[in-house]
């Protein structure tokens, strides 16, 4: 994820990990809750990226310009030290495509956007709307217009992966 992003998302949210320690992945914990500024992306690349990915992330970096300023060399670099980044592409696309979806269909200041940024980045990691409010907030956008946006995300939720060390 960019420094943008980490910033973005660092505004809003908190999201929901799952823990592993050294090599030994510990079964899912719902609960857990932490700030993404004391998450830090992998130091080192971690994959070799197909074309057809890098035209997928260019898209990316297109339809989410608005909340994310970050270049495409960074959108390409963090998804190469993702460990599974077709994955991770998946997921961003499943963000990107909500996003389009309910910003074509709402009039939204700048950080009303941010706010349904911050939502999708939730809600791509847990089905718990409730939670989502709770540790969304929110500012410009009311509860109902957050779960409109949760509405638009047909991804899967797939809680973001950190090792503890």
């Amino acid at each position: 994820m960019s420094h943008m992003r980490f910033r973005a998302v660092t505004a809003f949210v908190l999201l929901m990990v799952l823990c592993s320690c050294s090599q030994e992945k510990q079964p899912p914990n719902p609960d857990q809750w932490m700030k993404t500024s004391d998450i830090q992306p992998h130091p080192t690349r971690q994959s070799k990226l197909a074309d057809p990915q890098v035209t997928r992330i260019k898209k990316l970096q297109t339809n989410l310009a608005d909340v994310d300023d970050s270049s495409l060399d960074k959108w390409v670099e963090d998804f190469e030290k993702d460990r599974n980044p077709e994955k991770e592409i998946r997921l961003w696309e499943a963000i990107a495509a909500a996003y389009q979806e309910y910003s074509s269909s709402h009039t939204l200041i700048p950080q009303a956007k941010k706010e349904v940024f911050g939502v999708l980045i939730l809600r791509s990691g847990t089905t718990d709307e409730a939670e989502i409010v709770k540790h969304a907030n929110l500012v410009v956008l009311t509860e109902k217009q957050a779960r409109d946006v949760m509405a638009d995300y047909k991804g899967e939720a797939s809680p973001i992966e950190v090792e503890m060390k």
